[in-house]
């Protein structure tokens, strides 16, 4: 939805490996748009599509 300091500075605690942050396109109708509408930030991690956000695919 926005790259502000706030996104940037969670996303970045990621650690090193993780250098592509990008803006949601869909204004509406995402979990980013929603913590926006909240005043809170969020990211979204992609680790290799839907199939890899499984949590043994995340711990891996």
């Amino acid at each position: 939805v926005d790259e502000s300091p706030e996104s940037v500075e969670l996303a970045t605690a990621m650690g090193p490996g993780w250098g592509c942050i990008m803006s949601s396109f869909n204004p509406s109708g995402s979990p980013m748009a929603y913590m926006k509408e909240l005043g809170k930030v969020g990211i979204t991690v992609e680790l290799g599509g839907r199939s890899a956000t499984s949590p043994e695919a995340f711990a891996r």
